[in-house]
Parts: C-alpha cells; sequence; structure tokens
C-alpha cells in the first residue's frame, strides 16, 4: 500500500515536460506592444511640452531601438514553428550577429533600463511599466533556461506547403437515406 502511494506522490510533483510554459514569445509579443505604447507616450510628452520632455525626447530613439530588436519572432523552444511577422528576415541577421541580443537576460536588463526614464513623465508611464513588465517576463524565460532561436526559412516554406496543398480526401457527409430527425 504505501509503494503506491509513494509512485503517486512521485508522479504528481514531478515535472511535466511537456506542458512546460514558454515565456520568450510571451514576452516578445508583450514588447512589441510596449514599445508602440512607450513610442506614442514620448511623442505626446514632446509635442505637448510636459515637464521634464527630455525623458520623451531619449525615449524616442530607445523605443523604436528595442522595437527593432524585439521585432523578429522566435522560435518555439519545443521545435514547432511559429509564424514569422511580416519584413523579419531582413532584422534575423542581425539579432544572430550580435550574440548578446540572443539572450533573455541581457534583453530584460535592456528592458529594465530603458523602463527607467519612463517612470519620469507621464505619458510615458503605461508604456514604461508595460516594458518592465516584459523585461520580467524574459527573466522568467532566462531562468526556464529558454534562448532565442531563429525561424528557418525552410520551416516557414513547410508552413506554406500546409496551407496550400488542396484536401486529399472529400468532407464527410450525411447519407440520404437516413435524415436527421430533431
Amino acid at each position: 500500500m504505501s509503494d503506491s502511494k509513494a509512485i503517486v506522490l512521485e508522479k504528481r510533483n514531478s515535472p511535466k515536460k511537456k506542458d512546460q510554459k514558454e515565456f520568450g514569445l510571451w514576452a516578445n509579443e508583450y514588447a512589441v506592444t510596449s514599445t508602440i505604447l512607450l513610442f506614442v507616450g514620448s511623442i505626446i510628452g514632446v509635442a505637448g511640452t510636459f515637464q521634464n520632455w527630455e525623458f520623451a525626447a531619449s525615449l524616442i530613439p530607445a523605443s523604436l531601438l528595442v522595437f527593432l530588436i524585439e521585432w523578429p519572432r522566435g522560435n518555439r523552444q519545443n521545435g514547432k514553428s511559429t509564424v514569422p511577422r511580416w519584413g523579419q528576415d531582413h532584422w534575423v541577421s542581425v539579432i544572430i550577429s550580435i550574440k548578446p541580443l540572443k539572450n533573455y537576460y541581457i534583453r530584460a536588463l535592456l528592458f529594465l533600463i530603458v523602463s527607467i526614464p519612463s517612470c519620469f513623465m507621464l505619458p510615458t508611464v503605461i508604456g514604461g511599466l508595460c516594458l518592465f513588465i516584459s523585461g520580467v517576463i524574459y527573466v522568467a524565460a532566462a531562468i526556464n533556461g529558454e534562448e532565442w532561436q531563429t525561424t528557418s526559412r525552410a520551416n516557414k516554406d513547410d508552413l506554406m506547403d500546409a496551407f496550400s496543398t488542396p484536401p486529399q480526401c472529400p468532407p464527410p457527409r450525411i447519407p440520404n437515406n437516413n435524415p436527421m430527425q430533431f
């Protein structure tokens, strides 16, 4: 009896590798959205001549830089392919050539540093807080052992082939001799 209870408890407490969450893609989507918010808030801060508008002026190029870093969508860790974004092929080579950008700890540190000046102005607070949260999500991804991987061109071609091939068999149909009764 005690052996079976130990086996059940061991199965219950063992981590499930199949259902392991991937935080990298979530952080990527969140960072792209937060940089758009930060860019719009910075434009409003400069155009509205808020107090400390210099912070907003410095956040305009910073948000564009973070946006360009985050635009290429990475591949999933479990081998499933993701749909690449429009125009990401040009920026993938930049990310690959700058090797520290593939590390999620470096990205998290960059986002946390960029989010600090955004707390000094009202229009940039929301974008800065969202960028801070995406940095925290990147830390969670790095703790899980995730790293940015490029989406290969072959995966994109295979995905497009899957959508362009017609079905091989007809869809199931209800026979005419047995009408459905409701």
